[in-house]
C-alpha cells in the first residue's frame, strides 16, 4: 500500500516546479493560510487514507487541508530516509526535478539532500546510508557526487586527500567515461575536473 501510494504521489507531481531547498529539517506549515491541498492531488479520493500513519508524511505534503494536518506545530527530524520507502529502488528519481520535493521528504539521505556534512577524518560510509544496496551504482556517473559523499568506502573512493595536480580522484573514471561522464552536458566541468581530470583530458 505504501509503495502504491508513493508511486501515485510521484506521478501526480510530474510537471510541478519545486523550489530548491537544502534544509535538513522538515517543517509543517505553521499557519492555516499556508495549509492548502496540492491542486494536482486528488485529495477527496485519498481522504480515507488520512489516518494511515505510514502515509502521513506524503499526505502532509499533498493533502494537509483534507487530512486536517494543518496546525501551529513544527516538527523537526534528523535527515534520514523513511525505512518504508525502500529508497534504494527509487534512486533514479533523485535527479528528477519534478520528483524532488517528494524525494526530499522520503529519501533525503539516499538522494544527497541532507546538506553539507563534516568530512570524516577517515574514509568511511555515512551512518544511515544504505551503501550495500547502492554499491551497484558506484560506477554510474549520475550518482557520483552523492556516492562520494555518503558511500565513499563501499564504492572505493578513498584515496589521498590532496590529489596530484592532474589526476583522477576515483578508480571508476574509465567506466564513467564509457557512460558519458566526460561528454554529457548533464555533468558540470567542475564535476569532471574534480573526479576524472586525467581521464577526461582536462589537464
Amino acid at each position: 500500500m505504501k509503495s502504491a501510494c508513493l508511486f501515485f504521489l510521484l506521478i501526480i507531481s510530474q510537471g510541478r516546479s519545486v523550489k530548491d531547498d537544502k534544509s535538513t529539517t522538515t517543517e509543517v506549515p505553521t499557519t492555516t493560510a499556508d495549509c492548502e491541498d496540492d491542486p494536482l492531488a486528488d485529495c477527496k479520493d485519498m481522504a480515507n487514507m488520512c489516518s494511515d500513519g505510514n502515509l502521513q508524511p506524503l499526505l502532509k505534503l499533498k493533502c494537509p487541508k483534507t487530512c486536517n494536518l494543518c496546525g501551529p506545530m513544527t516538527t523537526e527530524k534528523p535527515c534520514a530516509d523513511d525505512p518504508a520507502a525502500n529508497c534504494s529502488t527509487l534512486l533514479s528519481y533523485c535527479a528528477n526535478k519534478n520528483m524532488e520535493q517528494i524525494m526530499r521528504e522520503e529519501c533525503p539521505l539516499t538522494c544527497g539532500f541532507c546538506g553539507p556534512t563534516t568530512t570524516a577524518p577517515t574514509c568511511q560510509d555515512q551512518p544511515g546510508a544504505d551503501c550495500n544496496s547502492l554499491k551497484t551504482q558506484c560506477s554510474n556517473p549520475q550518482y557520483s557526487t552523492m556516492l562520494h559523499q555518503y558511500c565513499s568506502k563501499t564504492c572505493g573512493f578513498c584515496g589521498p586527500t590532496t590529489p596530484l595536480p592532474c589526476s583522477d580522484t576515483t578508480n571508476n573514471c574509465k567506466a564513467w567515461a564509457g557512460n558519458g561522464f566526460c561528454t554529457d552536458p548533464f555533468y558540470s566541468p567542475e564535476e569532471r575536473k574534480k573526479f576524472c581530470a586525467k581521464t577526461c583530458n582536462l589537464c
